[in-house]
């Protein structure tokens, strides 16, 4: 007899249910740092000091990135698609007049860092997108 193939998924990594208690334990600890469920701010780079100067701010890539990990999740999970789409329209709130993203957002809400911030406009856009497949016509 010979080998059997493991079927190969969209990522190579697996099947995405079998990533769900990998996925909960990052969420609940994401979701900690950025004020719980009910209490959101954007999330940061990381909680220590960077040995920068300078304040840092939340870094809007990683928020838009729980997004769309979260709009994935979603599929097995509909409480999780219900957060990414509130998540994401609280993020919405941090662009300035025109619809433009800094690559931070400071503690008043204030834009810091390179402006305008192409790599958060793609994870945006990346976000946007999976989530409205996701969501389905008519939402």
């Amino acid at each position: 007899m010979g080998a059997r193939k493991k079927k190969k998924t969209s990522s190579g990594y697996g099947p995405a249910r079998g990533s769900l208690e990998v996925l909960e334990t990052v969420r609940m600890a994401i979701l900690a740092a950025a004020g719980g469920a009910t209490s959101f701010r954007p999330l940061w780079r990381w909680l220590t000091a960077d040995g920068l100067a300078g304040e840092e701010g939340t870094f809007n890539i990683c928020t838009f990135w729980l997004v769309e990990a979260l709009t994935r999740a979603g599929r097995f999970d509909p409480q999780r698609l219900e957060e990414a789409r509130l998540m994401y329209e609280r993020m919405l709130g941090f662009a300035n007049h025109v619809g433009l993203y800094a690559e931070e957002t400071g503690p008043r809400g204030e834009s810091l860092g390179n402006f305008p911030q192409a790599f958060t406009h793609l994870a945006l856009i990346s976000a946007a997108f999976n989530l409205d497949r996701a969501l389905g016509p008519g939402t």
